[in-house]
């Protein structure tokens, strides 16, 4: 993507400096990333900063945020990764949802730790999935512990 100067204009009338961080101000998408369009195409406004002060994004990288800022667009809180690289960054900083956290998750804590207990008290597998509507092996992963791994 080529970035015209009008572009950049546009783009610095929407980011507000401070000590620390460099906000943008525009409306942010939908995932509380900043947002502006070129060519009527919406674009991520830390890529946006990320091209403007160095240039091209490499195939299959993302732009990631040191800070955790993600309405931050200060060049030098941003760096290259893969998604691999990305989702370790989110785990490692704590902010990868778990347990019921999960927009996906059908089983909230409290189901969890009575799945378990009704395996300890000797209950099938089958029994427990079909009482909470779950398959056979979420429950198994459950009771092994390779699922929803709380206290």
């Amino acid at each position: 993507m080529s970035i015209d100067s009008g572009v950049i204009e546009r783009f610095f009338a929407y980011v507000r400096k401070t000590e620390h961080c460099w906000i943008w101000r525009g409306k942010p998408a939908n995932n509380g990333y900043g947002r502006m369009s070129i060519d009527d195409v919406g674009e991520l406004a830390h890529r946006l900063s990320w091209i403007i002060h160095y240039g091209s994004i490499p195939d299959r990288l993302c732009v990631l945020h040191e800070c955790d800022n993600r309405l931050c667009v200060n060049p030098r809180h941003l760096f290259l990764g893969t998604r691999q690289e990305n989702a370790a960054d989110r785990g490692q900083k704590g902010r990868q949802p778990q347990g019921s956290k999960i927009g996906t998750s059908k089983l909230s804590t409290e189901e969890v730790k009575k799945i378990r207990a009704a395996y300890a008290a000797d209950e099938t597998q089958q029994v427990i999935a079909e009482r909470f509507g779950v398959t056979r092996s979420n429950v198994g992963y459950i009771v092994t512990f390779k699922s929803r791994r709380i206290a």
